[in-house]
């Protein structure tokens, strides 16, 4: 078997090794096999470890089989893969495949369950770290209303802080930066819309006095910041210190007496914390509500890590951009725990909640998780189309509330559903753009030329509706 494993070997080579074993008779596998490793101790005796191929010699008769010849035609394609090897995308670098690759028949499957079980993580994570670090901070002596303005605030912003972190640090940063203009678009015209759908929402006057001028601001500001193309590390730590000034004005404005502190935040403690107590006289459930943090914000880390990962993987299933995924699938995602608050709210009769809610998130979105996405990965890229329209839009959505608040003490359900509906515009216009539509540029002539104006027209109408209205309660 020797000498003819080496003749056999030297007429099929090394690399018929791949062919599928179906293919050629049994004794040529092993000729193969002897062929490789008498080639390669040649080689080591007599030229210096540089392995050679010998020549072929004449075709045995029972090699009668198709041969694959080894031309240096650059034109010529390789053998197709072995049908029992299936076809499957790699996974990039840097991208997390815990759940997805659970589901290795299908890639858009394993995204999509990827997802749902990131943006479950990222609501219960959520919910547990404000649980456990407001019943730490009232069993510390922290006042609820300092609890309402800081951990409560920032909880309720923390599936977009994880999000955006968590895509930027991964390279994506359009999803980073979609997820922040998606979520401040989405809470002023979906989730405001819906909740004035459900009931009219009531506006208090500090709200429209202090913390919606802010919020159209605060919108102002990528705006401004991006126009070199770049959020830098910089400009997050700057954005950064402007959140710590809006949460000592709120705290500022909170303490001079007026009827009801609290709501002037736009966020309040959760119910069921202690009360106060003097620092040092904590009981031995504090090591409850601390697992209680930590597990919250381990689900968040965990959360979002497969909440990127999945609405990625579909948005390169789909032909789509990550960019319009940011702007709508995961701004949407992680909006959602503020939209369950503000719709609960109304039904409860809490409207001016529902209202704060929306206002302080958009705040938030902008200075803290903007800001901590462009700080801890380095600074954000802003792209063309972002700069020259979602920024615009992000700022005509916040410019829009004026009117509507300012046009009487309510919100009604049709303004509500005059919000919805420039939503489904948007998503529309997303989508034409997406995929090349050629009416998009008639459609954007269309909203421009027409749809705006007749908003203006009509903001004016109410809002001097409003002011007849007033005066005449007044007087």
């Amino acid at each position: 078997m020797g000498t003819e494993a080496l003749i056999l070997g030297q007429n099929h080579g090394a690399r018929d090794l791949g062919r599928h074993p179906g293919q050629r008779h049994p004794v040529v596998f092993d000729a193969e096999v002897g062929a490789l490793f008498g080639g390669l101790l040649d080689a080591i005796l007599h030229e210096g470890c540089a392995l050679r191929v010998p020549p072929a010699p004449a075709q045995r008769p029972w090699e009668q089989q198709p041969r694959q010849h080894r031309h240096a035609d650059p034109d010529h394609q390789p053998p197709p893969e072995p049908p029992f090897e299936p076809s499957r995308p790699a996974f990039h670098a840097g991208e997390s495949i815990g759940i997805r690759a659970i589901v290795t028949g299908s890639p858009v499957l394993g995204d999509a369950l990827a997802a749902l079980l990131g943006l479950i993580g990222l609501t219960i994570g959520a919910e547990l770290m404000v649980r456990g670090a407001s019943r730490i901070a009232g069993r510390t002596g922290i006042p609820p209303l300092v609890i309402g303005l800081t951990v409560v605030a920032l909880g309720t912003s923390a599936p977009e802080i994880a999000v955006s972190i968590e895509a930027a640090m991964m390279g994506r940063e359009s999803v980073a930066l979609g997820n922040v203009v998606g979520s401040n678009i989405f809470n002023v015209l979906v989730i405001l819309g819906l909740a004035a759908l459900a009931a009219p929402l009531a506006v208090g006057s500090q709200l429209v006095r202090l913390d919606v001028p802010v919020m159209v601001g605060v919108s102002a500001l990528p705006l401004v910041l991006g126009f070199d193309r770049l959020i830098s590390v910089g400009d997050g730590i700057f954005l950064l210190l402007l959140l710590a000034l809006y949460l000592g004005l709120l705290s500022r404005v909170a303490r001079r007496g007026l009827p009801d502190p609290i709501a002037v935040s736009p966020f309040k403690p959760p119910e069921g914390l202690p009360p106060p107590r003097k620092a040092g006289s904590i009981e031995g459930s504090l090591a409850i509500d601390f697992g209680r943090a930590v597990a919250g914000l381990a689900l968040l880390i965990v959360g979002a890590d497969q909440f990127v990962g999945g609405a990625t993987g579909i948005a390169r299933a789909a032909g789509i951009s990550e960019l319009v995924i940011g702007l709508t699938l995961v701004a949407a995602g992680t909006s959602m725990p503020e939209l369950a608050t503000s719709v609960l709210a109304t039904l409860r009769g809490e409207r001016d909640l529902a209202v704060g809610n929306v206002v302080g998130s958009n705040v938030f979105n902008v200075l803290a998780v903007l800001g901590a996405g462009a700080a801890a990965s380095g600074g954000i890229e802003v792209p063309a189309g972002v700069l020259l329209f979602d920024f615009p839009v992000m700022l005509a959505v916040g410019l829009v509330c004026l009117p509507v608040f300012l046009s009487g003490s309510t919100i009604t359900r049709w303004e509500g559903g005059m919000l919805v509906f420039y939503y489904a515009l948007y998503v529309v216009y997303l989508g034409l753009n997406t995929t090349e539509h050629r009416y998009q540029e008639e459609f954007g002539v269309a909203v421009l030329g027409v749809v705006l104006p007749l908003t203006v027209i009509l903001a004016a109408a109410l809002w001097s509706h409003g002011g007849e209205r007033r005066s005449a309660e007044t007087g």
